[in-house]
């Protein structure tokens, strides 16, 4: 039925492909076929598809497509009536596909789990899908139906493809254990289960489940490349054929998502589903990204916070949802995709470029020129005035020092000795791939000393506690002597990037609610490990403080590549050298979040009163000089939502000249959160300067702020009410009657307890 979208020059060379492949594929399915006779079959079909009358008949009797092969000579005889051109590529793509499902077939025979790796299992689905979207993008771009550009990026076509299969093999695990075949890699079950079979028995079935979300993990990167390849697709016919495919998968992928029955049945989406989604497939791109927007919305729905997958499926959630904001956004409705008969296409910018524009390049590559040459003056002058010595940089050059050399590396074999008073610090000794350092810049303060014990604390502390593992921990810390004194270095695994700027990778700025969701998650757990276990106070909790885990790290060996391969520029000054950053690549999965710099940490067995935390973040107690503990963490926590949430801060603090008052930063929270007890205020004198006896502000100022509703703008209904009630439990003028980390754990919006 799809077939009969396309364009009518293609539909009989795309069928005729499609039977071809599908009686190479039922000569691989077929296990009644012995290895000895299949693999030979395999790896030369594409010589029958030259023999007139050839055709099969030992395939097993219960084969499904078997009497495609009996009557393959009918096959054979329509193909030679195609155009060459379209020949020569079901040929070649036949060759690739045989030669791969052989070599499958032949680590079948000789591995009971079929496939061990996630990239033999790539590798599989490439070949018996990945090469069909291959074949049927030469198909779409020799006739001018695709966008040129598709022809540089196999990576789209491969997405498409391998997003079909594996949404299939997650479908049908049952009927395929059932058929004795397993293509779920090792790599993921063994997490889960000891045995393959162990996935089918009741008695697993919770690990199971989350077996099956690790495999729908693994599908949903692709979404996005699903989503590009439609986008540079120009003809109707041609766009109905790739879209329908693909939104069936989506729903599919729902379906099986956190369902049980997979394990028990072969499940699939309804007729009447499916025709909705035939209706919207076949218009736009807008409405097939409406389709993706619905269906990953309801895995979002459907995520359990108890999955181990949890974080990652929220963020590839999220990371679809962001891709297809950037292409139409819901607040503009001017999008990124130009429109051309009410399809998205990706244009070669080439083609608008007429013979005028044409000769007007040399004049625009004169001015470019010297305006390059102004700026690159003013440069030189300002870097001069900064102190920068031109006769070094010369001198270097003339020594043919053109990259850094190895000398301005740290070898760290050549530091004295470390902080325990052990031997040096070696490479290697640590057994880990790599390390991130921190320098103090300068002699060691109170906080610096204070950092070190804390990490030596957690390092002591004997915990089972499941919130250690996402508090960040030192590796190691060492001295080093430099020209302006004395540094204190500290070792850490290294991270990704933190929560803020995750944040701003958003086009919105904004975490989605699974998101925010998935991060809060792993923040309570490890702020319940420092509270409850190591009895600290962080006091500083930000969205810059808490750093996404590595667990790619493919990410830092690309960096090291990079950094080889074209070091970072630098800066020669009359007594340092200064280089440039350089970013971190972007990951393939996420680790989880980390909390981190204990840098002005508090230990929670002591009095504290001292004044903590930056302006906007500072809490009530804070404000008004009282003694403060535990609670403070939690305050900030909930101001750092309204950051990551809403993009704003929930305080401004500043009085009519900008700058931080006290007196409007109070009365901002009291128009949030109402009147303070007066109980509260008694327990400071300070609170007389802002406040009279029955808890009234005094000379309340002018400010914007209203209400937490008024002020919350994401959310509506039920879901809205819940968020609220879960802020507030966190933003209460007594810091006794704030909910704790773990009790904020278990709130209904946390555990999605929305109807």
């Amino acid at each position: 039925m799809v077939v009969q979208e396309l364009h009518p020059d293609l539909v009989v060379p795309v069928a005729l492909f499609y039977l071809v492949l599908r009686g190479l594929d039922t000569i691989e399915d077929d296990m009644t076929i012995s290895l000895e006779e299949k693999e030979p079959l395999l790896r030369n079909f594409e010589t029958v598809l030259d023999k007139d009358g050839w055709n099969f008949n030992k395939s097993g009797p219960n084969e499904k497509d078997r009497e495609l092969l009996v009557h393959f000579d009918d096959v054979i005889t329509e193909l030679r009536l195609i155009d060459p051109k379209y020949r020569d590529i079901i040929k070649d793509i036949t060759n690739q596909m045989g030669n791969g499902m052989a070599d499958y077939a032949r680590l079948a025979e000789n591995n009971a789990n079929s496939v061990n790796t996630v990239e033999e299992y790539e590798l599989y689905c490439h070949y018996v899908a990945g090469l069909v979207g291959d074949g049927l993008t030469r198909f779409f771009l020799q006739d001018g139906f695709a966008s040129p550009a598709l022809k540089n990026q196999p990576e789209l076509s491969e997405a498409m493809s391998q997003f079909l299969q594996k949404t299939n093999v997650i479908r049908d695990v049952r009927e395929d254990f059932d058929d004795k075949r397993r293509f779920w890699p090792r790599e993921i079950w063994s997490k889960h289960v000891e045995n393959f079979e162990d996935l089918f028995d009741p008695r697993y079935r919770e690990v199971a489940v989350n077996c099956s979300s690790e495999m729908v993990l693994n599908a949903l990167q692709h979404a996005e490349g699903c989503l590009t390849y439609m986008e540079a697709i120009k003809e109707q016919g041609v766009f109905n054929f790739v879209g329908i495919p693909q939104t069936m998968a989506i729903a599919t992928l729902e379906l099986v998502f956190q369902n049980p029955r997979v394990f028990e049945t072969n499940v699939k989406i309804t007729k009447g589903d499916a025709a909705q989604l035939l209706m919207d497939s076949s218009q736009d791109l807008r409405r097939v990204c409406g389709v993706f927007k619905r269906y990953v919305r309801r895995i979002q729905k459907k995520n359990n916070p108890k999955d181990p997958n949890y974080l990652n499926i929220s963020i590839a959630c999220g990371k679809v949802e962001n891709y297809i904001e950037s292409i139409y956004s819901s607040k503009d409705p001017k999008s990124r995709v130009q429109l051309a008969n009410n399809r998205g296409v990706v244009i070669d910018k080439s083609e608008a470029i007429d013979d005028k524009s044409k000769t007007d390049i040399p004049y625009l590559i004169l001015i470019m020129l010297g305006a390059l040459f102004i700026i690159s003056a003013i440069i030189v002058g300002i870097v001069y005035s900064a102190g920068v010595k031109f006769d070094v940089v010369l001198k270097e050059l003339a020594n043919g020092n053109i990259f850094p050399s190895k000398e301005i590396f740290l070898d760290v074999q050549r530091i004295n000795v470390n902080d325990r008073g052990g031997p040096p610090i070696g490479h290697g000794e640590l057994k880990i791939s790599y390390a991130t350092l921190k320098v103090y810049t300068g002699e060691i303060a109170d906080d610096e000393n204070r950092e070190i014990s804390i990490y030596k604390k957690f390092e002591q502390l004997d915990s089972s506690h499941p919130g250690r593992k996402y508090v960040r921990t030192m590796l190691d810390s060492f001295g080093v002597q430099g020209p302006q004194g004395y540094h204190q270095c500290l070792v850490h695994r290294p991270l990704w990037q933190s929560m803020f700027e995750l944040q701003h990778r958003n086009p919105r700025h904004r975490f989605t609610e699974p998101l925010l969701r998935a991060m809060l998650l792993h923040l309570f757990v490890a702020l319940d490990y420092v509270h409850s276990s190591c009895h600290l106070i962080h006091t500083d909790i930000k969205a810059s403080n808490i750093l996404s885990g590595i667990e790619d790290e493919s990410i830092l060996t690309a960096f090291e590549a990079a950094e080889a391969n074209s070091p970072s520029a630098k800066a020669i000054r009359l007594d340092r050298t200064i280089y440039a950053s350089r970013k971190l690549g972007l990951p393939k999965s996420y680790g989880p979040p980390v909390l981190c710099d204990f840098g002005v940490a508090r230990f929670g067995d002591e009095v504290n009163n001292e004044d903590i935390q930056l302006g906007v973040y500072r809490a009530p107690e804070v404000i008004l000089e009282m003694d403060w503990g535990y609670p403070v963490d939690i305050w900030n926590v909930g101001v750092m939502i309204w950051d990551l949430f809403q993009d704003k801060h929930m305080f401004d603090g500043r009085d009519p000249s900008g700058k931080y008052s006290n007196r409007y930063h109070l009365a901002e929270m009291v128009e949030y959160m109402g009147t303070p007890p007066v109980e509260f205020l008694q327990r400071s004198e300070e609170s007389w300067r802002y406040f009279d006896k029955q808890g009234q502000l005094l000379d309340p100022p002018d400010i914007s702020a209203s209400s937490l509703e008024s002020s919350e703008e994401n959310l509506k209904g039920r879901r809205k009410g819940l968020f609220l009630q879960f802020m507030r439990k966190m933003l209460q003028w007594a810091p006794e009657d704030r909910e704790s980390a773990a009790g904020l754990l278990h709130d209904p919006w946390m555990n999605d307890e929305v109807e």
